[in-house]
């Protein structure tokens, strides 16, 4: 199935209707809490988790649970010891981007220029 606005190839005509709706801007799926409208099912269901509490990850480590299941594995770097984020200036590593910048902002006072 092939889309054709700008030719990109799905094999499911469900995910060809999804894409088409980044074209079209269509959003048929509202949230009745807010009344927020998701393009996707899977949109809306990711989004009602935010009215609702719930939070179906769990860290198998330690227990923690969350909502997303990106927020879950964003968490597990932390056990894993996986620092990919590096401060330009004195090469101290950390598992989270933002770690980085608020590094930077506490103890460079948010200096970039590399010594």
């Amino acid at each position: 199935f092939a889309c054709e606005l700008c030719g990109k190839s799905f094999r499911q005509k469900l995910c060809l209707t999804n894409h088409t709706r980044i074209h079209t801007g269509e959003k048929p799926f509202a949230c009745e809490h807010c009344g927020r409208s998701f393009s996707t099912k899977a949109g809306l269901t990711s989004h009602v988790i935010i009215h609702t509490g719930e939070k179906p990850f769990t860290c198998e480590r330690c227990g923690r649970t969350f909502n997303k299941k990106q927020n879950l594995d964003k968490h597990i770097r932390v056990h894993l010891g996986h620092k990919s984020f590096v401060c330009e200036i004195c090469g101290k590593r950390f598992s989270q981007s933002p770690h980085v910048t608020a590094h930077m902002m506490r103890i460079h006072k948010g200096n970039k220029t590399i010594v």
